[in-house]
């Protein structure tokens, strides 16, 4: 049996200063969690293991933001969580298995119910031809914490993290992957995977609240599926890697359905990596995004805001301007695509191993858009053509 116990801190935050011009006020996120994990594996035969354990943490999530009347508003709260796994892994012939569970026991104290006991984690796989193995696995998996933004940007550059009210229940997704993997040739070899998720339970931020009595969130339902391929060859001292992924995902809020911002149809990733000499490599690496979906602008007017009833007020005011949204996220973003190379060398000294290197990044300048403001029309482009050196000591 062996067995790891890990204790750890990690510390999270991010912050969007305010910018008057563009009517942003300040907000900011922090996580901070703390915690014990202990885990085990237990070899109870020549192809059979029991791998199980526990983890307790206290993750602390703060939230603070400006509300639309101008009131600074703190959403803070500390989860203590208590998670609890176990799985058997198993050969019997040319099948091997895998079959566990995940459960979280924060539920009981937290939103009393029992509902994330069972969380079902199950995966079988067989050798066919003696060359290729077939996969399926299911698992059942739930999420304790929510990320809020605003949807209306073009491309978000601000997410608040906060834990899920305990008057409202976690959000929860059941996967689905089935999958083939083997060599076509000695050199060449082939994984390939089919993949379906469904969410039963997905939150969303209700940005048509209006008074105190309309909820903050409602649920709504999802789903998302798609293929990923991956390819590897080898020739003499050359290495080629390619993947490509084709994915939709579509969420329903209330019967209103569409696809969500990170729905991205195609992404594509190919890597040449040749060691010329013995201690000297040299990469090439080019990806490619199809673009993701926004909401678009089909208008403006200047909105009368009737600050007060007196007539020589509103009878004369010229109103605010006001951006008029079409059908939500039935835009797309330009794709993105760069191509970055690696110059790297190894050596030894004294003990000690040593990477020096060099990495061209976005080497014909691609424009890829980071930030996107519907109101003033400005863009901010990623990165262009970016050299950097770097130097690696290991003892």
């Amino acid at each position: 049996m062996f067995i790891r116990i890990n204790a750890y801190y990690t510390a999270f935050t991010a912050e969007r200063v305010s910018d008057p011009f563009l009517n942003q006020p300040p907000t900011s996120t922090s996580i901070k969690d703390n915690g014990l994990r202990v885990s085990a594996t237990a070899y109870v035969g020549t192809d059979d293991l029991v791998q199980f354990g526990f983890e307790s943490s206290f993750p602390a999530l703060e939230y603070q933001l400006v509300n639309t009347v101008g009131t600074p508003l703190t959403l803070k709260e500390t989860i203590p969580s208590i998670y609890l796994w176990a799985q058997y892994q198993g050969k019997a012939g040319d099948f091997q298995y895998t079959v566990g569970f995940h459960s979280e026991l924060t539920d009981l104290y937290y939103r009393g119910n029992g509902e994330g006991i069972f969380q079902p984690r199950i995966s079988v796989s067989y050798l066919y031809a003696g060359n290729w193995r077939l996969k399926m696995s299911y698992g059942h998996v739930r999420q304790s914490v929510m990320t809020v933004s605003n949807e209306d940007d073009i491309v978000p550059a601000f997410e608040g993290w906060i834990a899920i009210p305990a008057k409202l229940p976690a959000q929860t997704a059941d996967h689905f992957v089935a999958g083939i993997e083997g060599n076509l040739s000695e050199n060449i070899s082939l994984t390939a995977e089919a993949y379906y998720k469904y969410y039963g339970t997905l939150l969303a931020y209700n940005r048509g609240k209006i008074d105190a009595a309309d909820p903050d969130y409602f649920p709504g339902t999802g789903r998302s599926y798609g293929t990923e391929i991956l390819l590897r060859a080898k020739y003499m001292f050359i290495d080629f890697y390619g993947a490509y992924t084709l994915s939709w995902a579509r969420l329903n809020n209330k019967g209103l359905s569409y696809y969500p911002r990170y729905d991205r149809r195609h992404h594509l990733n190919g890597l040449v990596s040749a060691e010329l000499l013995k201690s000297f490599n040299v990469s090439l690496r080019w990806e490619y995004g199809s673009g993701f979906p926004y909401t678009p602008t089909i208008g403006f007017f200047d909105r009368l805001m009737l600050h007060t009833p007196i007539p020589a007020d509103f009878e004369y005011e010229a109103g605010d301007p006001y951006t008029l949204l079409g059908a939500k996220n039935a835009g797309r973003l330009p794709p993105y695509h760069r191509l970055d190379l690696s110059l790297t060398y190894h050596v030894t000294f004294w003990g000690i191993q040593a990477s020096a290197g060099v990495n061209l990044i976005n080497l014909y300048s691609s424009k890829n858009m980071f930030y996107y403001d519907r109101t003033t029309g400005s863009r901010v482009n990623m990165i262009p053509f970016f050299p950097s050196v770097g130097l690696t000591l290991e003892y």
